[in-house]
This record gives structure tokens, sequence and C-alpha cells, in this order.
């Protein structure tokens, strides 16, 4: 089966480390591990990753400008050039594009070549740029937009509130599937549930941007408290972000700074290392979030054999079962994270119990294969009886 997959965002480098780039690449070597994958890319950003040595890469044209409303405007004209080389390619069976703004060309042209044309959306872009000021002409951004949810024949939104944006579109309706991220199956299996210990301290950690709707606040404050019942711990926060500054001071306020590691970013491929220094791993998000981000930090979480306490929000409450895969509390909750906390410190048989459930669950399905499968099921490609009996 030939597949295209298209990233047609000149801000994202599909061959660099940030995640959404990881993010581009585990969805491609999922599709190139039973399939021909052809990659078109504004922007790759890199060198070819080795897992990925045998798919075919083309450049889409480069936008050169430094006005912004230029930018909008090439974008726009270079469509031409992005249906034009779908064309010159060959017959794709599946035309897959990660959605960028002003991009349908792609799209438009699997039409026209009898593809498959899925489009997969991760976050609210017209919104978003138009929030920051990064968005000149919205109108355009919009009607692009619709001819590229018209041309496509499935949708993937990673999250519900994406889903629920997309959905106010005509063009969508009857088109739209929620598949949140996934994690690399591979990375994680090695890493088996953490067995508890008396002698090492006790880590709690975090993991993600250091955002205010992420709860990372709520989260030492409850550490502060937690301390005086567990001496014998400490807390490690992987990630970087805008807050970073003011929850450091708040460390130093609550007087926990020396029992508080902040590891700054981390590449990808380091995660399972750094959650393998974790013993409980908490996601203390906010209602007040923008909320369309997907529960991937949970599933890595679980992937990598941690307890996991979240907040009890959507999409967090789609992966978590409360007392089966994890602990939820109500977001903000600060009493309810200290009380969770104690809770799988003075039992460790149900710490592990989540842990060894939620593992899983993880990776019997919320793995970037397990996707890519159900993406092509509802493109109309069904699997044989060969691929079903993998276990990926």
């Amino acid at each position: 089966m030939k597949i295209a997959y298209i990233c047609a965002d000149r801000d994202l480098p599909v061959f660099g480390c940030k995640h959404t780039s990881q993010h581009v690449q585990e969805m491609i070597g999922a599709f190139a591990r039973e399939h021909q994958v052809t990659l078109m890319a504004r922007n790759t950003g890199g060198d070819l990753p080795y897992p990925l040595r045998y798919i075919d890469v083309y450049s889409l044209p480069r936008l050169q400008s430094d006005d912004p409303a230029e930018l909008e405007e090439l974008a726009l004209k270079s469509n031409r050039a992005c249906a034009g080389k779908i064309k010159d390619l060959g017959l794709f069976d599946l035309v897959y594009e990660r959605y960028s703004l002003f991009s349908y060309g792609a799209l438009e042209a699997a039409r026209q070549t009898a593809a498959v044309a899925v489009l997969e959306i991760n976050e609210i872009l017209i919104e978003e740029h138009s929030k920051c000021g990064r968005l000149i002409n919205k109108t355009a951004a919009i009607e692009a937009s619709a001819r590229a949810f018209a041309a496509a024949d499935l949708i993937i939104a990673t999250s519900q509130k994406v889903a629920d944006y997309v959905l106010d579109f005509s063009q969508a309706r009857g088109k739209v599937h929620v598949i949140p991220r996934g994690v690399n199956y591979d990375r994680y299996r090695p890493y088996m549930p953490r067995v508890p210990s008396s002698i090492k301290p006790l880590t709690l950690g975090f993991m993600g941007s250091l955002k205010p709707h992420r709860g990372v606040a709520s989260m030492l404050e409850a550490y502060a408290r937690i301390m005086r019942k567990i001496p014998n711990s400490r807390v490690r926060i992987i990630g970087d972000g805008p807050e970073r500054p003011e929850l450091e001071a708040m460390c130093q306020s609550l007087r926990i700074h020396n029992r508080v590691q902040f590891t700054g970013a981390v590449a990808p491929v380091e995660v399972p290392h750094q959650l393998g220094e974790m013993d409980i791993a908490l996601a203390p998000y906010h209602n007040d979030g923008e909320g369309c981000f997907s529960a991937l930090k949970i599933c890595e979480y679980m992937a990598s054999g941690l307890p996991v306490i979240a907040s009890d929000i959507s999409p967090v409450n789609r992966v978590i079962e409360h007392l089966k895969t994890g602990l939820l509390v109500p977001p903000g909750d600060v009493d309810s994270i200290v009380q969770s906390v104690i809770w799988l410190h003075r039992n460790p048989g149900l710490s592990t119990r989540l842990a060894e459930h939620g593992q899983r669950q993880a990776l019997g399905g919320y793995t970037w294969s397990a996707n890519a499968r159900r993406v092509l099921e509802l493109a109309g490609f069904p699997q044989t009886p060969a691929q079903r009996s993998l276990v990926l």
C-alpha cells in the first residue's frame, strides 16, 4: 500500500527534536512498518532519522519572506505545487496530511486521483495564531481550512475539544473521529512497573510544559504538606515553559527548593529514563486550560509502569479509570492530591496494581501502531489476519 504523508507547516521541523516533530516521526514510522511511505514536507529540519531510512522524502516549496502577510499569500499559492507533487509522484492509496494553516492542495489532489484523503488535526491553529497576533488574514485561513475539511474523506482529531471546534464547519460533519496521540511501544516495553521501596526517597514527578493550566503550582503546594508526612521524599519536574521562574520562586517561599529538581526540557528518547526515576506521576491539570491537548503525557506515565494521580477532566478521564488504571482527583484540589499520594505510599499493593493495569492499557491500545491501524480501518483499509495477529 502506498501512503503519502504531508506536512506543509513551515514552522514544524519534521526531523527535529520538538514534541510535534516526534509526533510526525512516530506516525510516519507506524505507517512505514507495513506500507510504502512517501513524505512531503516544507521543513525537514535535519537529517533523516535512522528508523525512517526506508521512506522517500520530497521537499515542498519553501516560503521565504519577512512580511507575515506575504508569507500567508505564498502559503496559499503553494497549494498548486503541493497538488502537482501528489499527481507527479503517481497513484497513492492514502494521502495523510497533518493540518496546517492555508494548506488544502494535497487533499484536493488526493480526491482527484482516487486516493483516500485523511486530515489529522492536533491544534486549533486559527484561534491560537489569532490570539498571539500571528495570523494576518483570518478570513483566508478559515476559507482554506474549510476547503481542507471538504476535501478530506476522514478527519482525525487528537482531542475532543479539537473535534468540537472542527465540527462547527459544515464541511467536516460526519467525518471526524477522535484518536489521541500514542506512545512508542518499543521505547517503553523494557520498563516494568515500579516496586515500592522503603529505602530510597519517594519521588513524585511531573512531565510536560510549565504553563499555569498544567497545575504544577498545586502539586508544589501539595508537596509542601506531603513532605511533612513523608520526609524521605522529593519532586522531579521534567519540562520547561513560561511558568518556570514563578514555580522556582514558589519552591523557595515554601522552603522545598532543596527537594525539587527542575530538569528542563529533555529529548523524547530520554523520556523513559527520566520517568524511570519517579515512583508516582502527577498530572494536576486545571479546568481553565485550553483543553485541546491530548492525554499523551498520561499515556507515557502509564506505559512506563507508573501509578498516576491526575485531574478528573477531559481528555484525562477518557484514559484513566479511577481505582483501576490510576487515581482521579478534582482539578486544583490540593487536599485530594495530598491524600492520594499518602494513600499510594502507604498501600504499595494498590500502587503496583494501578501501575500494572495502566501499563497494560497504554501498551495495548495507546500506541502509534494502534493509531495507524485505526486510521487505516476508518479509511476503509481493513487489516489482514496476519496484521491482526501482531501485538504492538
